[in-house]
């Protein structure tokens, strides 16, 4: 019984070890370029309390002189990498992020707009910010 505890303690150790350091630090989920330059990702870092996680799109321009960011959640839950695809429609100028194959972000690059579909099925459509400093 003793080595039984010890052998689980040990993989439960190794576990942590291999996977932790991926999720407390800030993760890139998606990262997407469109036919004009445009490039567009998803990121996500732990919060270190009960919210575990936020978050965050951003564009980068074509000529990388503009970088500007939308809130997705602070709430949201882990993105396993697996778990997101992306895609391109030129027809509709979009560049789509993928989450357990539902369509959780998409992009328009030439209007700079972004619609979001949250978790909770809660749709908006906003222009993106500037990202503060910091």
């Amino acid at each position: 019984m003793k080595l039984l505890a010890l052998s689980l303690l040990a993989c439960v150790a190794a576990l942590l070890a291999i996977y932790l350091p991926g999720i407390l630090s800030t993760r890139t989920l998606a990262d997407i370029t469109g036919p004009d330059g445009t490039r567009f990702t998803v990121e996500q870092s732990f919060n270190y309390d009960p919210e575990l996680f936020t978050t965050r799109c951003f564009s980068y321009s074509p000529d990388g002189t503009q970088r500007c960011w939308y809130y997705y959640d602070h709430e949201d839950d882990y993105w396993g990498e697996s778990a997101t695809t992306t895609a391109v429609d030129p027809a509709r100028k979009l560049l789509i992020v993928y989450r357990h194959g539902q369509e959780a972000v998409t992009f328009n690059y030439q209007t700079r707009t972004c619609h979001l579909v949250l978790r909770l099925g809660w749709f908006t459509q906003e222009e993106f910010k500037p990202r503060p400093p910091g």
